[in-house]
């Protein structure tokens, strides 16, 4: 994963024709290696966009309890795999959020209201990249979180990989910060 990051940060400096740009690493969300994971939950951008290249990954902070803020999203995460796990899936009712796996489509990171338009374009730029980082994860299932049905370049990506791979696609049509104690009516298969 990390030659991945560098090569896609590479790329996207000369793409800017800049020394430097933003960009954030994600991944798994385990500390140890996983030949695959059990979901892949996919997030538009970051929020953060200072300048470099940054190796911490703020969702597994939060998920090992190092973050301060963050809940609302573990929250949502965790819903999610339960309502899996008890409902879609009931014979593999055994998803643990530390087999799972994140990725922000934008790497160089956003403000707190996605430009889907930029939002869009970067996956449209990056989608051999953001393909690759999907293979390395290697996961069972795919969730999308948001409204990312309003960048159909981002979302092409993960459907037709899905689709070609024989994986289940999922939209959580809400926020993430946002979850809904009704997910069966937020929670759909593409």
């Amino acid at each position: 994963m990390e030659k991945l990051f560098n090569e896609w940060y590479k790329q996207q400096c000369i793409n800017e024709n800049a020394k430097e740009s933003s960009f954030i690493c994600d991944g798994s969300l385990s500390d140890d290696y996983l030949e695959q994971h059990e979901i892949l939950f996919v997030c538009r951008e970051s929020h953060d966009t200072a300048l470099g290249f940054k190796k911490y990954f703020w969702f597994k902070n939060v998920v090992d309890g190092l973050a301060t803020k963050g809940k609302k999203y573990y929250n949502c995460v965790k819903y999610i795999i339960d309502y899996i796990n008890n409902n879609i899936e009931p014979e593999n009712a055994n998803i643990d959020i530390k087999k799972c796996g994140y990725i922000n489509v934008n790497k160089k990171g956003g403000s707190s209201a996605c430009n889907f338009q930029i939002l869009d374009e970067y996956a449209k730029k990056y989608q051999e990249y953001i393909i690759e980082e999907i293979k390395i994860l290697n996961p069972k299932r795919i969730v999308l979180l948001g409204k990312l049905y309003k960048a159909p370049n981002a979302e092409s990506i993960f459907v037709n990989y899905g689709r070609e791979n024989n994986i289940p696609v999922y939209l959580y049509d809400k926020h993430p910060c946002v979850y809904s104690k009704d997910m069966a009516k937020h929670l759909k298969l593409l």
